[in-house]
């Protein structure tokens, strides 16, 4: 019988740690660091002989993933091989891993190494000295579990910091409400000091305000690596994405260049220039530079934690238009081979993921549609198809119609069903967008906001007002 999956929520809590149980958990952590990289060198080693196999590349190029399975068998490529094979060398931490954590261990290198099996990522890497963050339990049955509001690991209980704000404890007593699948145990670095916290896996959709109201349009999206498009047939809006981060993100690259000419200063033998020499290297590290590379951890969490929360804020926003969205289906991988600076530091990605989840918890969802099939970003209302250069941020056709690119794709993105684009109900209803549209370039003037972030001068979205 096949597993039934259901929808999974996570609230976290800090976990009150005296120093004796800080040394403990770094104690599971690298136990879990050497029994994953010894599953993993397993893993690794059988898949080298299968794809010896000369039927692994031609099951794979047919896409014959049953033969393949079958195949994988013979090699021990399976999650119960990977366990078996983790069950004897979990026994000398047996006092700091149980079985249940031990399987999710075997699990996650399994899934791992089949991720490069079917060639769906690169290559798994072996885990370095304090670099496994969080241990799980498969269930909340045995070593780590929450039961009646206490927390243990094995036989030993932990404080847990609850929630003291009356604002935040309508969060907390849903969560603890709702039925836990399994725990998780995550380290945090906070300014140099390393803090633990309980993850609950919990069945369900997370809180939902009752006072929330959400709309009952259906809202199009255009999606970039920085900015978004956001319409209605009666709303026309452009935003940068995460625009308060500027500053920070700046103050990244710049520690993050004292980090490399310090690098450089210290360790000349491992650099050719500034380029660095291929191979492994020893690297000296002064108290500056780990007081530097400290200070810049502590950075990228504070806007990765703040970014997160600026992306809430804007789907909250968009909520309120309504619970169904319409957006062109991406190619993310793509997207950070071309713009890895930008995707880095707005994580758009991250963005279509929240929003996903949110949709689906209000009753909605994110529907996804074919960029080649339709070609919004080169389709005009009156029908007419020309293609453009990325460079062109303006739409300007021979009908007359004349507006910002990014805010055209997302409105013909409204009118797509099934893949295809219904042009004769977008051209019926443009009329009543023009305004809106317009409406959405004086803001983005009237804001504070780089408009070379969409490609445009301007004096350009001057004229085009002009011209409106």
């Amino acid at each position: 019988m096949s597993k039934k999956y259901t929808p999974t929520f996570t609230y976290t809590i800090e976990i009150d740690t005296e120093k004796y149980q800080k040394d403990r958990l770094e104690k599971r952590l690298n136990a879990a660091r050497i029994l994953y990289n010894q599953v993993l060198g397993y893993g690794i080693e059988g898949l080298k002989k299968l794809r010896k196999d000369e039927r692994y590349k031609k099951y794979l190029q047919e896409k014959n993933y049953k033969k393949l399975d079958e195949l994988k068998e013979g090699y021990g490529l399976t999650k119960t091989k990977f366990e078996e094979f983790l069950k004897p060398k979990r026994y000398k931490y047996q006092q700091l891993i149980g079985s249940n954590v031990g399987q999710k261990i075997a699990f996650k290198a399994f899934q791992a190494v089949s991720a490069d099996m079917y060639k769906l990522r690169g290559k798994p890497r072996f885990k370095g000295y304090g670099r496994v963050r969080s241990i799980e339990g498969k269930a909340n049955t045995g070593g780590i579990r929450f039961k009646g509001g206490r927390f243990f690991i094995n036989k030993e209980e932990f404080s847990l910091k609850y929630e003291k704000s009356e604002k935040l404890k309508a969060y907390e007593e849903y969560a603890l409400s709702k039925p836990l699948k399994y725990c998780r145990i995550v380290r945090k670095e906070i300014r140099g000091e390393y803090r633990y916290y309980l993850q609950l896996i919990l069945e369900g959709v997370p809180y939902f305000k009752p006072e929330r109201k959400c709309g009952n349009e259906i809202v199009g999206l255009d999606l970039g690596p920085q900015t978004l498009a956001i319409t209605t047939k009666k709303y026309a809006r452009l935003q940068i994405f995460a625009s308060e981060l500027e500053r920070e993100n700046k103050l990244e690259g710049r520690i993050q260049r004292k980090i490399n000419r310090k690098k450089r200063l210290l360790n000349p033998e491992n650099f050719e220039g500034k380029k660095l020499k291929k191979g492994k290297h020893k690297w000296k590290r002064s108290k500056k530079l780990k007081k530097l590379e400290s200070q810049y951890r502590d950075l990228k969490r504070k806007n990765k934690e703040k970014r997160k929360e600026l992306h809430g804020r804007l789907i909250k926003e968009l909520l309120e238009l309504g619970v169904n969205f319409k957006i062109e289906k991406i190619n993310y991988k793509a997207w950070q081979k071309l713009f890895g600076k930008s995707i880095g530091a707005k994580a758009p990605g991250l963005f279509i993921e929240l929003l996903r989840r949110k949709a689906e918890s209000a009753g909605g969802g994110v529907y996804e549609f074919s960029t080649f099939q339709t070609k919004l970003s080169q389709t005009c209302v009156c029908g007419r198809v020309k293609k453009k250069s990325l460079s062109e941020r303006l739409h300007i056709c021979e009908c007359g119609v004349k507006i910002q690119r990014d805010l055209l794709s997302s409105y013909l993105g409204l009118f797509v069903e099934n893949d295809q684009l219904d042009i004769g109900s977008a051209c019926k209803h443009y009329p009543r967008f023009e305004q809106p549209s317009r409406a959405a370039i004086h803001n983005l003037l009237d804001s504070r906001l780089p408009l070379a972030t969409f490609g445009l001068l301007k004096s350009e979205l001057e004229n085009q007002l002009l011209e409106l």
